[in-house]
Parts: structure tokens; sequence; C-alpha cells
């Protein structure tokens, strides 16, 4: 029986969440909000590492944490290194 060839996988076109959704979403975190921010800076730093910088992660870096996605990048590394 012949290998199945798979497809790659396509990633949806990300959309830009206005500035007012992602207040409202650290508003619904509550008092998981550092959770949310933890999670928020992983995921701008991995996309930071791998040079895949879109407009959404710029937004959302700034929004959230008033830097661009590579200085929050560099703060995992440094909580890395504790």
């Amino acid at each position: 029986m012949p290998a199945q060839v798979l497809e790659p996988a396509r990633a949806p076109v990300p959309v830009q969440a206005p500035p007012q959704a992602l207040t409202a979403l650290v508003r619904a975190s509550g008092e998981h909000g550092p959770c949310f921010g933890q999670g928020a800076v992983f995921a701008i730093a991995a996309r930071a590492r791998s040079g895949n910088v879109e407009t959404h992660t710029e937004q959302a870096s700034r929004h959230l944490f008033g830097e661009d996605p590579y200085q929050v990048g560099e703060w995992t590394d440094i909580a890395a290194e504790g």
C-alpha cells in the first residue's frame, strides 16, 4: 500500500483585533491576568524568535506590554537566566 501524502497545514489569515478587544480579554481574565500575560509573552516571544512577527503580533505586543515583540521576547531570555 503506498504511503499517504499529507497536505501541508494552512494557517488561517491572521485577523487584527481592535485594541478594545485586547483590553476586554485582559479584563475577562480577571484573577488569571498574570497567567494570561505570561501566555501572551511566550506567544509573542515565539513569533519574535521565529522571525514571524506579523502586524497583529506587533499590535498585541505594543497594546499589552508597551514594547515591540523583540523586546518582549528578550524578557523570556532574561527570566530563563534567573
